[in-house]
């Protein structure tokens, strides 16, 4: 991957135009752009504040709108992962005990953000949580953002206490179901989800790093 491509999590500013999106890079990173234009097999990225990447496609995983509402006293350091869902998610962080940066990390790994997300499997919302955990939770409509961060961070707040406050275990129990963990005695020897938690684990901490 070409250093130019390699930007990382960028700050946002009252600045930003409400208009912006977000491109989910498959590495995990986020990028803040105003627009995007597709070359072929590559697209070019406009990057909010200016200067553009080109990459190929493939290393999008998805853009997402930025629905960004203005502020004049915007925290400058702040990095925040999914605006349009600052509300939701703080919301339900506060509520079960966690840092709102770790649910919007698993948001992205999830949805990236799309609250109408449905997998090939049946999980559905932001949080893509299964009908039957849904139920278990409490969770009326699976498609409702405030009801999907809840339902998905009650859950990952009942994974972490499962194990201790491991949170790669936590993550691992997310993905996979916390019958692999206990079963494999760790994080299962499955591609898919070692990639989760790693994708997770890199989009949180350097959320995390970006306000110190």
């Amino acid at each position: 991957m070409r250093r130019g491509i390699v930007v990382g999590l960028l700050t946002l500013s009252a600045a930003t135009p409400a208009t912006a999106e977000i491109a989910v890079m498959a590495s995990g990173k986020i990028l803040y752009i105003d627009t995007f234009s597709r070359s072929e097999e590559r697209l070019v990225l406009y990057l909010t504040g200016g200067g553009e990447v080109t990459v190929p496609a493939e290393m999008v995983h998805n853009i997402v709108p930025n629905e960004i509402v203005e502020q004049e006293q915007a925290d400058p350091r702040q990095v925040r992962l999914l605006p349009h869902l600052d509300d939701v998610i703080e919301a339900s962080a506060t509520r079960y005990g966690l840092d709102p940066h770790l649910v919007a990390a698993v948001i992205l790994a999830e949805s990236s953000g799309d609250t109408r997300a449905v997998s090939n499997k049946g999980a559905q919302g932001l949080m893509q949580l299964m009908p039957s955990t849904a139920r278990e939770l409490g969770v009326a409509d699976a498609l409702d953002p405030a009801q999907n961060v809840d339902g998905g961070s009650r859950y990952l707040r009942d994974m972490l206490d499962r194990h201790s406050g491991n949170l790669s275990l936590a993550l691992a129990a997310y993905n996979a179901g916390p019958e692999a963990v206990r079963k494999y005695g760790g994080i299962p020897p499955y591609r898919e989800t070692e990639d989760y938690v790693g994708r997770v684990l890199r989009t949180y901490e350097r959320a995390s790093e970006a306000v110190e």
